[in-house]
């Protein structure tokens, strides 16, 4: 972790203290990105306009969607709240919903400068706030950098799909 902290260091701020969700969840983005690159090799790519993922990543040349989600919610039980939904608390439209499986292969779930969780997709099922404490199921996943899955579930790469039906 010495890194993320040398990371913030550098940028002259301490996480726990932006006040815009917004800037948070750049941030974790950042932070991970320079994490899976810096101390991992994956190489990690942003998609350019609007997609369900916020990064793709590299990893043993498999492709995988990530959507970063951060959080700084820790209750009395010691229990980690992350919201994992899309949408909007929206006047009239949709509101918040859960992320379709087949657009995101990875949740990777930021809690402060400390601890990173990353959780695929098919593991979450349609709940909309994920809990995670020092017992819980999701916390096989805490520190997962392999990017480890179910190995029975397909990852879908749109990339590798479509070049080889040669459609590029």
């Amino acid at each position: 972790m010495g890194s993320l902290v040398h990371c913030n260091e550098m940028l002259g701020r301490d996480v726990s203290s932006i006040q815009n969700n917004v800037h948070i969840g750049e941030m974790s983005e950042q932070l991970f990105s320079t994490k899976c690159f810096a101390e991992y090799g994956y190489m990690v790519s942003m998609p350019i306009g609007t997609a369900d993922y916020d990064l793709v990543v590299d990893v043993d040349g498999r492709l995988l969607r990530v959507q970063v989600k951060s959080s700084t919610c820790l209750n009395s039980k010691d229990t980690i709240r992350f919201t994992i939904t899309k949408g909007t608390n929206g006047s009239g439209k949709k509101g918040k919903y859960p992320y379709p499986e087949d657009s995101i292969d990875f949740f990777a779930l930021h809690f402060e400068q400390r601890e990173w969780y990353i959780i695929p997709r098919n593991a979450t099922g349609s709940i909309q706030t994920l809990c995670i404490n020092e017992t819980g199921k999701y916390q096989q996943y805490k520190d997962n950098w392999e990017f480890l899955y179910d190995p029975t579930v397909n990852i879908i790469n749109p990339l590798t799909e479509m070049m080889s039906n040669d459609t590029l």
